[in-house]
Formats: C-alpha cells, structure tokens, sequence
C-alpha cells in the first residue's frame, strides 16, 4: 500500500512550462506534481533535511539541498517520525511555501521554484509544537498558535542583523550566542581540610556550570496573545473602513481552542486586545473558516458535530446546523444501501437550517441531541465505526473562481465540509446574506484527509485515506481489496453538483506516480501512529475527570 497524502496544496509558477503544481505531503516527504501533464517533479523529504541540521541547529541549509527523487538506499519504508509533517501553507503570491513539521516543532519556509522544486530558505523551531499557522495577506508574516495556547507572529524571511565588527550574519536563526562564563570557586581540592567540605565544593561545581536544558528561540518572533487552554485553528483576517466595525481598516486573529472558545482579538501590534468571544460549541472548536468573498462571516466546526454560522466581529450566531444528520443519511444511503439503521426521520435540506424562519424549524436543530451518538452501519465490508463526529475541514470556493456568475451578479459560492473518519465531502451553498444551505453529500473511496483546490478553479483535489476502511479510523483495509486511489479529483458541473468524471486520465496519473509503499498489518503500532496522525481531534476530548 502507498502512505495517503496528509496534507495539500496548490501552487501557481507563472509562465510556461509548468502552470499549477500541486504539493501533497505523505508522511515526512513533500511530492511536487505539475497538473499541467500530471509529471512528478520533484520529491523533498524534510526528515533527511532534519537529519543534516543536527539537534539544536536552526540554520537554513545552502543551495543543493533541493530534492531527493529516490529515498537513499537502506531508508526505512515508513515516514520519518521525527519530521513528520502537519502543514503545508503557501504565500499569497505562491513564491513560497510554509512547512510545518510535529515532533521538532520547527517551522520550514521554502522558495518554490519554476521547476516544481522547494529551496530551503530558514527552519525555525518554536517553543511548543505548532497546531495551525497562517500567512499575512502581505506574505511578510507567520503567526503561529501552538498546543500551549499561544500566538506567535515572526518573519516569512529571516533579516540580516548585523553583529559585531560591522558584518552581517547569514540569519537571525544562524547566530551562536556565546558560551556562558564557566563558574570558578575560590576554594580548590587543595585549600579544603574534611571530606564533608570536599563533597560540598564537588557538588558546587556540578550544579553551577550544568549547562541549561532549555534555551529560547534565537531568531526574531513575538508573542501576540495567548490561551489558559491548546489552540486548534486560527485565521487571520483584514477588513476596510466599510465592513470594519471601527470605520477605518483593522485587522484581526481569530483563534479556536480545546476549551470550545473562539476568540477575537485585533491584529498587531494591538493584538492583547480581545474584541469578542463566539461561544456556543459544547465540545473542542477543531475547525475556522472566514470565506474570502464574505469576510464579516465566519463557519466553524468542531467535536459537538455541529456547524456554526456567525456575525465573528458580534459575536452573534447566524445558523446552526447539525451534521450527524447529514452523515446518518450519507452513511444509510450510500454506504448501506438505502437501508435505514435509525428511528429517526432525515429532514430536509431546508429543515436543517436554524435562525432563518425555515418550514417546521422553531427551535435549535438537534434540540436534546447532543450530536455525539454512534452512527452503526452492519457488519459488511464498509460497516461504519464512526462515534462523537468531529469537522476535521471546512474549505470555500466561491463562484467567481469557479466561474458562476449569473448575469454578472455575484451569488456566493461553495462551502466543502468534511468529517473525521467519513468518507464523503459534504456541500454547502453559502450566499451573501450568509445562509449556509446544504446541497449533496459525494461519496470517495476513502475517509477525507485534505482538500485543495486547483487549476481553472472549476476542480479540486481529494486526498483520502487509503490504509483504513471507508468510514473507520482503526480498521486495515483487508489485502483482498482493490487499493483505493490516494488523489481524487472532482469537477463542478454547470449545475453546481460535485463528481469525479471528466479527469480520469489525470487522476490515474497522478495517482501512479503516488507516494511510497509501506507495509501496515492489521493492530500493528505503524498502522496505530498513521492513525493518530491522520485521526487527530478525537484525541482532544475531554475524560470526565478533566471537567
């Protein structure tokens, strides 16, 4: 079996030959895709740059250290656990690329060149691991919210500083402080007359120049705000002086976290100023999305299985929607084949709004439901083994990208929801008075891991789970079982529908050139780690006692 790509994203290099690249990372190795002719341009693996830069060193490595094609001889057939990557994040303009890997908490900014391969520019390693990053607008900063609950904001780019004798160094990251002055006791071996004396000198001198565990980063970074709780998500967003509740253009983070919290908080430097809260989750908050085509309006999900539409800049709710009843039907019509496994009745797609005088909707959806019941499917092959939903991702795709326009008005765009552990995408309608308003669920070959989008806009792409039953996080795919594709790609039709016809031959190509094969066995830890690296917010719930 080849690993799945745990993470996505689309870059544009202008002028020909190469157009829209697709990165897809897939354990610690980053593949470069051209979607022009669907040719493997490149393989980086970020375990063999962590390797060469040593414990402790932070240092970006010269030119060479581009790509590697083939893992070297003797590479293990599994990812590297000591750079296994969480996020890849590209600038506004696509020049470079943001890395961020788990276990060494380091973040790695890359310069994607013309041929599809990803130069190493600066690897910085944060205080506490990295949960989500986010990119300025004006591709010049990173801000970083990590599992302690703080918010980071340094430089895409390293700067020049200069250093004594009017030089400048290579990077702030690159300095080496100079050693601390050793400790020298005015006493010796020989000017002490008694063991006692002789073991206290001995122990004076072990502890006094141990040198420290712990040191802070020594590149450039600012603290901006931080949480009592682990932060999830965050986002980042500007308005102008006609949607900024101040009248004059502000910008503002937006953080989730374990403690079902999102915060508001204004954008540097006055980021320590909180101008609201959204509450209203009852579980962890794992997912924000701020559409760009509607950015006073935010979608949030999270482990309560619901959706949550707000006014962000009020606080206010907007619409409430529940998605258990959405995954209940998808998991009784598409997987079970038609055969209900519930007592209740599915409403429609107008029943599950909430807040927009909707026929028979007076109160919350789900009311009395906590959205955290067991969805249980037969004992068949494609038996679901899903329990308390968790939104793993939510994406928006607006109109205008997929080219929709109706007579030159603007009508919104799409919202793509998916579930952990689900295998299936979930497709809203988000218009400009910022109804959410359910359409079709699609079904794939494997539970949803990433999502991007690509090319002319009217497609993207689906990285799904391979290693693990359709709509299973802990069960092995059976070898009998033809291996599903790890890339799917789907297209919009006219009518506004999600499919994947009309790019097969796309789709087997890239999906040939894949990642690398591994070997998992049914209950083995390998197979155990994948899942924890793909099924992660299950993890974030809370036992009773820590209530």
């Amino acid at each position: 079996m080849r690993h799945p790509f745990q993470c996505l994203q689309v870059c544009y290099v202008p002028g020909p030959p190469r157009g829209w690249i697709l990165l897809a990372a897939a354990g610690s190795r980053i593949n470069s895709f051209a979607l022009s002719d669907s040719a493997l341009l490149s393989t980086l693996d970020i375990g063999n740059l962590a390797a060469i830069q040593g414990n402790g060193s932070q240092s970006a490595q010269p030119t060479g250290y581009n790509e590697s094609d083939q893992p070297p001889e003797g590479k293990p057939e599994t990812s590297n656990q000591v750079a296994t990557i969480l996020t890849v994040t590209a600038t506004r303009d696509f020049s470079n690329v943001a890395v961020v890997t788990g276990e060494d908490k380091c973040i790695r900014v890359f310069r994607l060149q013309g041929d599809g391969h990803l130069h190493l520019l600066s690897a910085r390693s944060m205080p506490k691991r990295p949960c989500a990053i986010v990119i300025t607008p004006d591709d010049s900063t990173i801000l970083c919210a990590d599992k302690f609950g703080d918010v980071y904001s340094l430089p895409l780019h390293t700067v020049p500083q200069p250093i004594s004798g009017g030089t400048l160094a290579a990077s702030s990251e690159s300095q080496i402080p100079s050693a601390p002055r050793r400790f020298v006791p005015s006493a010796n071996s020989l000017t002490v007359h008694t063991a006692r004396n002789l073991r206290a000198l001995e122990n004076q001198l072990r502890t006094t120049n141990k040198p420290s565990e712990k040191t802070g980063p020594n590149f450039e970074h600012q603290l901006l705000l931080g949480h009592v709780s682990m932060l999830t998500d965050i986002t980042y967003v500007k308005l102008d002086e006609l949607m900024s509740p101040h009248g004059k253009p502000c910008s503002y983070i937006l953080t989730a976290d374990r403690d079902e919290h999102i915060r508001v908080s204004r954008g540097p430097p006055q980021a320590h100023i909180i101008e609201t809260f959204c509450l209203g989750h009852k579980e962890f908050v794992s997912k924000l999305c701020i559409p760009h085509w509607l950015p006073t309006t935010l979608i949030s999900g999270g482990g309560d299985g619901f959706l949550y539409v707000w006014s962000w800049a009020k606080g206010s709710v907007l619409q409430k929607l529940d998605m258990k009843l959405l995954v209940d039907e998808y998991i009784s019509t598409h997987v079970l084949g038609g055969r209900d496994f519930t007592e209740q009745t599915y409403p429609t797609a107008e029943g599950l709004m909430f807040g927009r005088g909707s026929p028979g909707v007076g109160s919350e959806v789900g009311e009395g439901d906590t959205g955290q019941g067991d969805v249980r499917g037969g004992k068949g092959d494609e038996a679901a083994h899903i329990h308390k939903l968790v939104v793993s991702g939510i994406w928006s795709v607006s109109q205008a990208e997929l080219g929709c326009l109706n007579g030159g008005e603007f009508q919104g765009g799409d919202i793509l929801v998916a579930c952990e552990g689900v295998s299936a995408l979930f497709v809203f309608t988000l218009t400009m008075d910022s109804a959410l308003i359910y359409r079709d669920s699609v079904p794939l070959e494997g539970n949803v891991l990433d999502v991007a989008i690509f090319s002319d806009g009217h497609s993207i792409v689906v990285s799904v789970d391979t290693l693990h039953e359709r709509n299973s996080t802990n069960v092995a795919r059976g070898p009998p079982k033809q291996e599903a594709a790890p890339l799917q790609v789907l297209s919009r039709s006219s009518g506004g529908s999600w499919s994947g016809d009309g790019t097969a031959d796309q789709v087997e190509a890239l999906n040939r050139q894949g990642s690398f094969e591994i070997k998992t066995g049914h209950n083995e830890p390998k197979l155990q780690a994948l899942s924890d690296l793909f099924y992660k917010y299950q993890n974030l719930r809370k036992q009773e006692f820590e209530e």
